[in-house]
């Protein structure tokens, strides 16, 4: 093989590799791995410092006792 053949492959596989393990860094990371549940989508709305009636009815009545 040429030297300057070998040059010109080493730097676009370098340069292929390169993009492809940025794509798929970039979509792991903004991909939804999972749904959010509503729970979860509640929960997120509760904030430090806020009352235990605010957060009552952000989260509902509590479930009754027997």
């Amino acid at each position: 093989m040429n030297s300057s053949l070998k040059k010109y492959l080493i730097i676009f596989g370098s340069g292929a590799s390169c993009l492809l393990l940025m794509t798929w860094a970039v979509f792991n990371k903004y991909s939804p791995h999972r749904e959010i549940s509503p729970l979860e989508s509640s929960l997120a709305q509760i904030h430090l410092g806020i009352s235990k009636d605010e957060a009552n009815t952000l989260m509902g009545s509590p479930p009754m006792r027997l």
